[in-house]
């Protein structure tokens, strides 16, 4: 049997723009979570902080479980993402998304369902690593407080294309 790749990996809407993380502030919500909060943005482009502040007070009201109550967001370009090292498997991690779209001084936004529009998509996956890595050097530690700190505190800036990192 021959069999051919041609009708594989075609995107012709695709338009590759490579994107860059920024670490933001730290956020602690009133539902016992202590969240990284990254925004992503495109090469040149921006996710302006106003929109983090909106999103931290978003966050500081809805109603999300907390899991572990340590985690990261990611905002991005119409998205945001949150997501919590689970408290009964700590290997694992879970994750809300939602759609956005700014109107003022707050945003609309839209629950998407993670089964339907996936977890994360590729370039997200960069902060995750890093997020991964992080979480299994807290996972091995003794866990106190100081160890908590330095989780949290462990955060990425830079390039998510691979085999760049500043």
């Amino acid at each position: 049997m021959t069999w051919t790749l041609t009708n594989f990996g075609e995107f012709p809407d695709y338009e590759h723009k490579p994107r860059i993380a920024i670490a933001d502030d730290l956020l602690i919500t009133r539902t016992d979570m202590a969240l990284k909060l990254y925004r992503m943005v495109r090469e040149g482009g921006e996710v302006s902080e106003s929109m983090s502040d909106i999103v931290r007070r978003f966050l500081h009201r809805a109603r999300i479980k907390p899991f572990s109550g340590l985690g990261f967001v990611i905002l991005s370009d119409g998205m945001l993402n949150v997501a919590r090292w689970d408290s009964s498997n700590p290997c694992v991690l879970k994750n809300d998304l939602w759609e956005y779209t700014p109107v003022g001084e707050c945003f609309e936004r839209r629950k998407l369902s993670v089964s339907k529009e996936g977890a994360f998509c590729a370039w997200e996956l960069g902060i995750v690593a890093h997020e991964k890595d992080a979480w299994l050097r807290y996972l091995a530690s003794k866990r106190c407080e100081r160890d908590k700190i330095h989780y949290l505190s462990d955060r990425f800036s830079g390039s998510l294309l691979p085999g760049v990192r500043e």
